[in-house]
This record gives structure tokens, sequence and C-alpha cells, in this order.
């Protein structure tokens, strides 16, 4: 009896725990000009990264999803190499798209670990955000950090949304914001 009552309690939190994790599940839109990208992303409510000179909110993606775009390799390399030493590396030279050279950022962050280091960072035409059944909330003024790695080991989520790109619980939607 004991171990049929543990084995639903544990049960039972797990069907909750995923439940809760659905409703900060949205599923973002990431345009730049004619091309878009799509993935799930976690509203992170702690998120508080901005540009610091700007005040433009960051959310952060999987560079993976941006390996084609990015420079040959760099999508790998993000996750061991400084982003400041990979951008210089461009120097004078012109990628293919030279309009998304010119989307390239570097935002200062501080990690958990309280280091200070330097975040590549892409300027997108809009990013578009649905969480749930509301309306899409569309923002113009939004950078893209790109990380290394996995943001959730089993891929449920490969962006962590900034909550300024939502609107509040049971408020109308916000018209998108001017670039």
């Amino acid at each position: 009896f004991a171990l049929s009552v543990w084995l639903f309690r544990s049960a039972s939190s797990s069907a909750q725990s995923r439940e809760r994790l659905e409703t900060l599940l949205a599923d973002v839109t990431v345009t730049i000009g004619e091309r878009s990208l799509r993935c799930r992303g976690l509203i992170d409510t702690g998120n508080r990264l901005y540009d610091p000179f700007t005040r433009i909110p960051v959310m952060v993606m999987e560079a993976s999803i941006w390996s084609d775009w990015l420079p040959l390799g760099w999508a790998s390399r993000l996750a061991a190499e400084p982003a400041d030493r990979m951008v210089a590396e461009l120097g004078g030279q012109t990628p293919a798209d030279a309009d998304f050279h010119d989307r390239l950022r570097l935002i200062p962050y501080r990690g958990v670990n309280g280091n200070t280091r330097m975040m590549l960072a892409v300027k997108p035409d809009a990013v578009s955000v649905v969480l749930g059944d509301r309306l899409p909330q569309t923002s113009r003024r939004v950078l893209i950090g790109l990380d290394g790695g996995r943001l959730s080991s089993d891929q449920t989520y490969r962006a962590i949304v900034h909550p300024d790109l939502v609107p509040a619980p049971g408020s109308d939607p916000v018209p998108s914001q001017p670039a």
C-alpha cells in the first residue's frame, strides 16, 4: 500500500511539474528579411538582460539554431571561445551576407558564477512570441543573444524569452514597438 501511495504521489508531482512548465513555454519566431527561425522558448521572469547602451531587452537562443546564418563553425565555437575574439576575426572580411554582419552585437553579461563575459547577439527585424492561446506579441526592439550550449537537456525549449517580450497575464497584447 505504501509503495502504491508513493508511486501515485511521484507520478502526480511529475505531471504537475510538466503542466507548470508548459504554461511557461511559448512559440518563438525570429524574422530577418524574408527568412525566419522558429523554436520553443521558456519565459524567464528572472531574465533582466538588456543592452546597456540602448536598454533593448536580450533574449537568448541556442547558437545551433543559427548555424546556417553564422560564419562557418561559429555555432559550435561559441561554447568554448569568447565571442569578442570571434567577432575580431571578421576584421576586414565581408561575409556573404553583409547585412547579417551589420546585425551582430556584443552584449556584456554576468553569468551565474559572477564572471562578466561578452555574448554574441543578433539584431532581428522582429520577434513574435505566442504564449498559449494568447495573440502573438511582436517586438522589433529586441536582441537575440547566442548561447553555444544547450539551454534544456531534453530540448524542451531552445530559447530563454525575456519577460518584456510577453504581455502580462490577463492583459491585452501590447502593440509592436518601433525599432
